[in-house]
């Protein structure tokens, strides 16, 4: 099903409904808000390699490059659950990386040398 420009609150119930998110990128330039959307509320998701250049999150995606490649990939990831053990490991990744309160801490503590967030 294509859905053309849907508004936020449909694009996010596509995107955790969906067994698999299929978000190919023409150009590695810089990091997609969709796909870290996806990665956060959905199930599996398929890219190309372009995505894969980004070595901190690289375990958290299936990878297909040729038309060939994506559908086999679909067919198979149809069939294969995301596990509580997936989402605990994407979880684990995600916070570490991308979490706004730790990297505002991060920024803080090489900006000002200190601990802006001491309660956290």
């Amino acid at each position: 099903m294509v859905i053309s420009n849907p508004d936020n609150d449909q694009m996010t119930k596509l995107i955790i409904n969906a067994q698999i998110n299929l978000l190919p990128v023409l150009a590695n330039n810089g990091f997609k808000l969709k796909l870290l959307m996806a990665l956060y509320a959905g199930r599996h998701c398929l890219v190309n390699s372009k995505v894969v250049e980004n070595d901190l999150i690289k375990n958290l995606f299936h990878v297909a490059n040729s038309n060939n490649e994506i559908i086999n990939k679909v067919h198979l990831l149809m069939k294969e659950p995301f596990t509580d053990e997936m989402i605990r490991e994407r979880n684990k990744v995600l916070s570490e990386y991308f979490d706004v309160k730790n990297n505002a801490k991060k920024l803080g503590e090489l900006i000002f040398g200190e601990n802006l967030y001491p309660n956290y």
